[in-house]
This record gives structure tokens, sequence and C-alpha cells, in this order.
């Protein structure tokens, strides 16, 4: 885009699936990082009732997350699917 370039003075190079950094771990890492803010608060609060919230967090991101993965699926066909092959979705090292 025309704007980019102006205000970073480059050009914007080609969408690719990024599997360096974080995503090298867990391909959802935003998703990953709230389910264990949320998990910390069932902890301290040592409550049944947060512990169903967490639960219905942890389904939603996960129906999200395979939703959105369809979308990449479709956006970067096999490459995607080899990344998916290497790395966990949400739950890092299982």
């Amino acid at each position: 885009m025309k704007y980019h370039k102006i205000i970073f003075k480059e050009t914007e190079q080609e969408i690719d699936v990024v599997t360096s950094g974080v995503f090298h771990i867990v391909r959802h890492p935003m998703y990953f990082g709230s389910i264990l803010l949320f998990f910390s608060l069932v902890v301290l609060s040592s409550s049944i009732l947060a512990f169903l919230i967490w639960l219905v967090i942890c389904l939603f991101y996960f129906f999200s997350s395979r939703y959105e993965e369809k979308l990449l699926i479709t956006k970067f066909g096999n490459k995607y699917k080899e990344y998916q092959k290497r790395v966990p979705m949400l739950i890092p090292f299982l």
C-alpha cells in the first residue's frame, strides 16, 4: 500500500506463513497467553465459577483457532498444513 511506503519508506513484502520467533513454539501465541492469564485468575480466586468461565474461554479460543486455520489453509495451502504438523495449535510442547 502506498501509505505503508510513505510511513516506513519501504515497500511491503509478500505475505507468507510466519514460522519464526514465538510462532515456532505455538501457532496462536496470543490465545495461549490469554488462556494462561485467565488460568492465573482461576488459581488466584480458587473459584469454581472462575474455572467454568475459563473453560468457556478455552473452548472459544479453540473454535476460533480452528476457524482461522481454515482460512489460512485456503490462503496458504500445503505450506500452512506442513506448519500445522510441526507446531501445536494452543498448548506448546504437546
